[in-house]
């Protein structure tokens, strides 16, 4: 019967030059390498993945045969005691580098992260403002710790306060410190499953955030009553006014709309492009310029680079101002700017034929298919141009039977 255990012979060991594995037992291989290097493994199956996985004993010119199998022996010691040896081995050893590395805190973490993300950022964004925000006022009080001694328990001290209350800012704010541990991890400053990730952690620990937050809406006018708020809109003669109406009549949002420089529009063309770093979802969105809407764009007074000039630090009108102007013109409504896109969509989707993905589009929303593509230019915008033209007609054509009350 062939022999299991302690197959090789030390004189075996000299004449094996073949490129290959050859078995001692107990998981022992000799290994040859294609240079004729020899080396030890011991060969195992991981209990948790069900691979297969060899561990390095050493070179024979240093490790014997003898202390081989010493070695192997160890290593089917440790496997029954729940010895991961390979993961185990390299997260000890990811420890001593950390050990003698420069520690980090977690705050000077949050500051790296900050900067690694700034260059994706569009300008102007107030991202980096409301990181650092979220962070201090939140988690301020680990700022100091080193990054590599924040646990679960601490995550969930900071955001349990606040996971009912506050959903939306705790989701983000969780989020937001996974990015943190996440950068400290890749630079070898943190070692273990991050303490911040949702799926298959924190997710069995916290409510899913779509149960508890209630959704609010921006409230929106209903469509049936356009005609009445945009006749208030067009007979009030201030900046505020005139950006509500350009907002009104392109369905985009407010901020787009106070933003607005001369230099977007191309009357030759009758477009206005409004560029990716001031939209939303970070892509140039494409208006037809033409009818109503160009004769409102072409009679609002040129005084600079801006449409809507701001006073004093702020170079554009304020979106707060535009709301006030509207909380005066229709009162009886706690309607904000950007439920007139609401609006839009409500009369698109059930006044109209138009179909779903040019309501889409013609609010800057992404398409989900390749459709965008596949259309040319010309097409896209002439079902654009088709759907604003409708709108402008609506809200500019009295109802039917009576809707607002006329207001002064």
């Amino acid at each position: 019967m062939a022999r299991l255990y302690h197959r090789l012979k030390a004189t075996d060991v000299r004449s094996l030059t073949a490129p290959g594995r050859y078995p001692d037992g107990d998981g022992l291989y000799l290994k040859v390498s294609p240079t004729g290097a020899q080396s030890w493994v011991f060969r195992f199956r991981d209990r948790v993945t069900g691979r297969d996985r060899n561990k390095g004993l050493g070179p024979v010119r240093l490790v014997t045969l003898p202390r081989a199998r010493e070695l192997a022996r160890q290593c089917q010691t440790e496997l029954r005691a729940g010895v991961r040896l390979i993961d185990d081995e390299r997260a000890e050893r990811a420890r001593a580098r950390m050990a003698g590395a420069t520690r980090l805190t977690f705050g000077e973490c949050v500051a790296e992260t900050i900067a690694s993300k700034a260059a994706g950022w569009k300008a102007g964004s107030k991202s980096e403002g409301q990181w650092q925000s979220t962070l201090q006022t939140y988690a301020g009080h680990l700022f100091e710790r080193p990054v590599e001694s924040v646990t679960t328990d601490d995550v969930l001290a900071v955001l349990k306060p606040i996971w009912d209350t506050k959903t939306e800012t705790a989701s983000r704010l969780r989020e937001r410190i996974e990015a943190v541990i996440a950068w400290a991890k890749a630079r070898e400053r943190f070692t273990g499953e991050n303490p911040a990730r949702w799926r298959g952690h924190l997710d069995s620990l916290l409510a899913k955030p779509s149960k508890v937050k209630v959704v609010r809406n921006h409230p929106a006018m209903p469509w049936q009553q356009m005609f009445t708020c945009m006749q208030r809109v067009k007979a009030r003669d201030s900046d505020a006014s005139r950006a509500l109406q350009l907002a009104i009549m392109t369905a985009t949002r407010i901020s787009e709309v106070v933003g607005s420089r001369w230099k977007e529009f191309n009357f030759e063309e009758g477009i206005w492009t409004i560029p990716a770093d001031r939209t939303k979802k970070g892509r140039a969105l494409e208006i037809p310029l033409v009818g109503p809407l160009r004769n409102h764009v072409e009679r609002i007074p040129r005084t600079g680079e801006f449409l809507f000039p701001g006073h004093g630090k702020h170079p554009t009108l304020s979106t707060e101002a535009v709301l006030k102007v509207l909380r005066k013109l229709v009162p009886e409504y706690e309607v904000t700017t950007h439920g007139f896109r609401s609006a839009f969509r409500d009369w698109a989707s059930e006044a109209t034929s138009h179909d779903d993905k040019t309501i889409k589009m013609a609010q800057g929303h992404a398409i989900a298919d390749k459709t965008e593509k596949a259309y040319r230019r010309g097409t896209l915008l002439a079902k654009r141009e088709a759907l604003l033209r409708d709108w402008w007609e609506h809200c500019d054509t009295p109802p039917s039977r009576p809707t607002l009350k006329s207001v002064a």
